[in-house]
């Protein structure tokens, strides 16, 4: 039985579809763990319905043509990794929701994955662990919410705060990080210090960043401040060019 379907690396792959295409091989296990539901995939913490999406199988490509043809340019560049030279982040842009944003982050998100993966192949080289990671802001900043509420209980505190601590110590270090949804709500100004520690952090150290958000890039001085803006700002192309139709529900299936 050939495993092509369910392997992310099928587009790259010469041995799709031979009896080489297997559960036993260990490019797949690799990435994706031996049950299927693991590996490097699923420690980047991306939405299952987008874990195996690439740029080029994301089923608002031809709706989104305009975009695109700035996405496929943008992971031309990813080869940079190798040599040290800077990759710059990206801000995906509309007003309305379900627009593509998530599904074009994570796609974009995979794709870096497996450069990393098949150049470190290539070269010789184990890939590094913790390559890119998903960090809903949403969610985050509800768990940081959570554990400086005094009125729930200390055990609920400390679980949300461990996830918490989990989520930003795997949003600074990976090499590609998707922020998704940074404008969505209004931060307080404990959680503003926090996502500012993140982005400078990553900024020093010349990691890029996929932003989604349903605010302009420049609006996010009301939300924050101007320090977290000029921080985006100055290594991050703003693509705006998202038209204005839902794509919600519309996703690759994986049985």
């Amino acid at each position: 039985m050939s495993f092509s379907k369910n392997c992310i690396l099928a587009q790259y792959c010469g041995d799709k579809d031979t009896k080489k295409c297997n559960k036993l091989c260990p490019f797949y296990i690799h990435l994706h763990g031996a049950s299927g539901k693991g590996g490097k995939i699923f420690e980047s913490n991306i939405p299952l319905d987008y874990s195996r999406m690439t740029v080029k199988q994301n089923p608002v490509r031809q709706s989104q043509s305009t975009v695109y043809t700035q996405i496929d340019n943008y992971v031309k560049t990813f080869p940079r990794m190798f040599n040290g030279e800077r990759i710059r982040s990206l801000y995906l842009y509309s007003e309305s929701p379900g627009t593509g944003k998530t599904s074009t982050a994570c796609a974009i998100a995979n794709e870096y994955l497996l450069v990393h993966c098949i150049g470190s192949w290539k070269r010789g080289q184990r890939p590094k662990d913790g390559v890119v990671f998903f960090l809903d802001f949403n969610a985050w900043q509800t768990k940081f919410n959570e554990f400086n509420n005094p009125r729930i209980s200390q055990d609920t505190a400390d679980k949300a705060a461990r996830s918490f601590y989990h989520s930003r110590d795997a949003a600074k270090n990976a090499e590609l990080l998707v922020i998704d949804d940074i404008g969505i709500r209004n931060p307080t100004e404990a959680f503003s210090s926090v996502a500012h520690d993140l982005i400078n952090h990553r900024a020093i150290y010349r990691k890029p960043t996929i932003y989604t958000s349903n605010v302009p890039l420049k609006e996010l001085m009301d939300k924050y401040d101007s320090r977290l803006y000029d921080r985006i700002k100055d290594q991050t192309v703003e693509l705006v060019g998202f038209q204005e139709k839902s794509f919600r529900g519309v996703r690759k299936d994986w049985d």
